[in-house]
């Protein structure tokens, strides 16, 4: 009788932990990612307003512009998103936000998924370039 109520036992223990492994499985999304330059410019603005992101969107191996992709700027801290637009026909977007980090989200026309770029530290006036490997 000791073995089959040991037996019951490791049998319970084992679905328990089967169960709670199931339960914490987490959903994985996979981001595509691309690169981002950034050149800082101190022209423009007042030193009492927040800097301006004059961004552009091109194809990387082309280097050719990509109008109308959406571009996100999302600050890297609260994860919320600061500014959003659609690039122009030239590919340029601009964004004023405050200082702080960065990430940008790029959905781009006919594609599904969005392209994520590393963080970026937004301290004064910027220039960036997103490059999308399409």
């Amino acid at each position: 009788m000791k073995n089959y109520n040991l037996m019951l036992a490791s049998l319970l223990i084992l679905v328990g932990v089967g169960a709670i492994t199931v339960s914490c499985k987490k959903q994985v999304v996979k981001n595509r990612k691309t690169q981002v330059e950034v050149v800082t410019s101190k022209d423009g603005g007042e030193d009492d307003e927040d800097p301006i992101i004059q961004g552009r969107v091109k194809k990387k191996h082309s280097l050719s512009v990509i109008d109308d992709a959406y571009v996100e700027t999302i600050s890297y801290t609260t994860n919320e998103i600061s500014q959003a637009s659609y690039s122009d026909d030239n590919g340029e977007f601009e964004h004023q936000v405050p200082v702080d980090v960065y990430y940008f989200r790029v959905t781009v026309p006919g594609e599904s998924t969005p392209f994520i770029t590393d963080t970026v530290t937004i301290n004064e006036n910027s220039i960036v370039t997103i490059l999308i490997d399409l």
